[in-house]
């Protein structure tokens, strides 16, 4: 049972990664970048860090920073729960 637990918070965690990482792939194509959508690049997060510098609405900078937030914390649990599993 501890096992097929593990398993569904490692879909889980995987879903929202990938549904969070299109939403910031989208920002920064709105923002004029250039986006590549089938594979991961650890530079978008730091052109992201730079339109939420430069976002002039309190609103849309504090949504921005809480799915940096949320990818973030996303990340770590993905990685305890691979650690956890094999």
């Amino acid at each position: 049972m501890n096992d097929l637990v593990d398993f569904i918070w490692l879909i889980l965690a995987v879903v929202m990664g990938l549904y969070l990482w299109l939403i910031m792939l989208f920002i920064l194509k709105r923002a004029g970048r250039k986006v590549y959508f089938y594979f991961a690049n650890p530079m978008d997060y730091l052109a992201f860090i730079r339109i939420i510098l430069r976002e002039k609405s309190v609103l849309n900078k504090l949504k921005y920073l809480l799915l940096l937030f949320f990818q973030i914390v996303l990340i770590v649990l993905f990685i305890w729960l691979i650690k956890s599993r094999f």
